[in-house]
């Protein structure tokens, strides 16, 4: 196994930007970016989702490349999902060019975990199936992972499916949803107050992901830290917000800080939304990461 286990899913987007400009057959997903984002401060991380039989071979090296466990990667007899990303100023919509159901059925069922590594500290789950998501943390909890960060889908916070939802938070550690689907989910706008409610329903930490207003971070305890987004030149933000969230999942499981968690989260984003598709991996991230981190900190 390996310290960082995620799980979520892999898409090949077609992303259409405001000004016209278009990045065809790019690797993404909820899961290959949430990968990447916690591979910016791990070296050891492993990816559990599934592809279709038609996954190109250079998208497998573009993971391999960066040192991924993929023992825990899964083919299937269909075609992998590929998706239009299209953006109009401040708006996304998503049109999926292959069958959704097909998308659904690659969801890696819950079982063994990814072989070699070492024992692991810390997964990500991104779900909107609140069971399938506790049959992987119970998975998880056996094998010793001590945080469990999830994003959940918004079907899994619409209001009508609140009962399962808390179930879900008292279960995690961490959670990590956009602001839109919160705002949904619990029918208030102040981000605060979705904090305060969602900790009411069983969540331990909060991260409340706002695009260019940053996020916020709320701990049970009361805590409340506003992270800044890091400034950089973007040329598309698809994947933003999971690499966000495999940043603070690493950030969070190593030092127990949440403020910090943030700013890694945040530096993760950064990174992405500096080209179409994945964060690049090169052997000098983790020190570019580490010198973002310091200009946040103001050092």
């Amino acid at each position: 196994m390996s310290e960082y286990i995620f799980f979520g899913s892999v898409i090949i987007d077609d992303i259409l930007q405001a000004d016209g400009q278009v990045s065809m057959y790019t690797l993404g997903g909820s899961g290959s970016h949430a990968l990447m984002g916690g591979r910016v401060w791990s070296d050891d991380v492993a990816f559990v989702a599934g592809v279709g039989q038609d996954f190109a071979p250079e998208h497998w090296d573009q993971l391999a490349s960066a040192g991924v466990n993929l023992s825990g990667m899964q083919r299937f007899d269909c075609v992998t999902a590929r998706a239009w990303q299209l953006y109009e100023d401040d708006r996304r919509v998503e049109v999926f060019r292959t069958d959704i159901q097909d998308l659904r059925k690659m969801s890696p069922q819950p079982g063994p975990l990814p072989t070699g590594g070492r024992k692991p500290k810390g997964a990500y789950i991104a779900a909107g199936k609140v069971d399938w998501l506790l049959q992987w943390v119970e998975i998880l909890r056996r094998a010793g992972v001590s945080q469990i960060l999830w994003e959940p889908h918004s079907q899994a916070m619409s209001p009508q499916h609140r009962a399962e939802f808390s179930e879900a938070l008292a279960k995690v550690d961490i959670v990590a949803p956009d602001i839109d689907a919160a705002m949904a989910g619990y029918r208030k706008k102040d981000a605060q107050a979705i904090a305060q409610a969602m900790h009411e329903d069983g969540a331990k930490v909060v991260a409340l992901r706002m695009g260019k207003r940053g996020s916020l971070v709320s701990e049970s305890s009361g805590a409340l830290h506003q992270i800044p987004m890091y400034r950089t030149k973007v040329a598309d933000v698809t994947g933003a917000g999971n690499s966000y969230c495999g940043g603070f999942l690493v950030g969070y499981t190593s030092t127990g800080d949440a403020r910090l968690a943030g700013l890694y989260g945040a530096i993760s984003a950064s990174f992405v939304v500096e080209q179409p598709g994945l964060i690049r991996w090169r052997p000098t991230l983790r020190a570019e990461a580490e010198q973002r981190l310091r200009e946040l900190l103001g050092q």
